[in-house]
């Protein structure tokens, strides 16, 4: 037949996919994504349309208050919130990295909560972790109203090993909040160290515990980064910026086929 096929590709696979990634044209959500095609699969390179994860501006604004939401979830009002949303995952999401460096930061740090938002493989894991040794944390599964949660994060942190290009990183840009992740694949891509959010070295939770002192230390620095990580999404990765260039592939390859 001769129909024209896209694919969207947003995750790193490895032996699999192989009837996928013969599409005519393939849309890699990162460089690092399109990297991974070309270098594993042989992929022209020309095959490869790179467009970059969207959020809609329009659908960040909380409905629950700051302040009764903690009450909700038992976590103290002056509390400092680290939140991370995301697959509840150790392998490729590094939640276990996260949880290290809260251990230690908490026994120094009196006032800061965990907040953890998700579902995944190691959930159980990490409700027996946090129950075992006492912390201060909150694990819930995932929410359809997440932006609320996000206006209780005073920080949002992306521990992962493996991630393309995570939608949590916008989403935080969007909330103005500031962000630490990982030095790996997309959140390396997108976020400049000391301009627009902070990074660690990927598995090694004592320096993840050190740039979030950074962060609670001096609020006026986390208040700079989560500015600056709020422009540029603002500037490219909104609906209203991406979506015209799907809309142009679209066309070009419909064009290609006519």
């Amino acid at each position: 037949l001769k129909i024209k096929t896209i694919t969207s590709v947003q995750s790193k696979v490895n032996n699999k996919k192989i009837f996928s990634y013969k599409a005519d044209k393939l849309i890699a959500c990162s460089n690092s994504i399109k990297q991974h095609l070309t270098n594993n699969y042989n992929i022209d390179e020309n095959r490869i349309k790179v467009i970059y994860n969207a959020v809609d501006s329009a659908s960040t604004k909380p409905v629950i208050e700051k302040e009764q939401l903690k009450k909700d979830i038992c976590i103290g009002l002056e509390d400092f919130v680290i939140g991370f949303v995301g697959r509840i995952n150790f392998e490729e999401k590094g939640v276990d990295i996260l949880l290290d460096a809260f251990k230690v930061l908490s026994k120094q740090q009196l006032k800061i909560h965990l907040l953890l938002i998700g579902e995944g493989s190691n959930y159980n894991e990490v409700e027996e972790y946090y129950k075992k040794n006492k912390s201060k944390a909150t694990l819930l599964s995932s929410k359809e109203n997440i932006f609320d949660y996000y206006n209780l994060m005073d920080l949002i942190v992306l521990p992962s090993r493996v991630d393309p290009f995570p939608l949590t990183m916008i989403e935080t840009g969007l909330m103005k909040r500031p962000l630490i992740g990982s030095n790996v694949d997309g959140i390396a891509e997108f976020i400049e160290h000391g301009v627009n959010g902070l990074l660690f070295e990927s598995g090694n939770p004592d320096e993840l515990k050190q740039q979030i002192v950074k962060i609670i230390e001096n609020k006026k620095y986390g208040v700079t980064l989560a500015d600056n990580l709020y422009n540029k999404v603002l500037k490219s990765f909104t609906v209203q910026k991406i979506f015209p260039q799907y809309e142009k592939l679209y066309k070009d390859i419909l064009k290609d086929a006519n």
